[in-house]
C-alpha cells in the first residue's frame, strides 16, 4: 500500500511535470483512506502549483505548461472541494488573474 506521504510526493510531481490522469486517483486514493483534505490540498495541489509559479517566475516554464499543471491542479480539487465545503472551511482567497493587453 503507498503510504500518504509517497501520494502527496507523487501528486506534487503529476503538477510539476504536468502528468495527466494521476492526481485525481491519487487524491481519490487519499480521501478514501481519511486523510484530512487540507493536507492532501496544502502539502500535494498547493506545494506543486507553487514550485509550478517558482519555475514560470525564472522562465524555464512558460504558460502552456503552468495552463497543463492548473489542469492537473484543478482535477484534484474537483475531488476535494465537495468535502471542504462540507466542512465549512472558509476560502483563503480570491484569485484574480490577467494578462497585459497585447501580450
Amino acid at each position: 500500500m503507498v503510504t500518504t506521504e509517497e501520494n502527496l510526493q507523487k501528486i506534487y510531481d503529476a503538477i510539476v511535470d504536468m502528468l495527466a490522469d494521476i492526481v485525481e486517483p491519487a487524491v481519490e486514493e487519499e480521501v478514501a483512506k481519511g486523510t484530512d483534505v487540507q493536507v492532501i490540498l496544502d502539502d500535494g495541489l498547493i506545494r506543486g502549483m507553487t514550485e509550478v509559479g517558482i519555475r514560470f517566475a525564472a522562465g524555464d516554464v512558460f504558460v502552456p505548461e503552468v495552463l497543463m499543471s492548473a489542469t492537473e491542479m484543478k482535477k484534484g480539487m474537483e475531488v476535494i472541494r465537495p468535502i471542504l465545503a462540507e466542512t465549512g472551511a472558509p476560502p483563503r482567497g480570491t484569485v484574480v488573474a490577467g494578462t497585459v493587453k497585447g501580450d
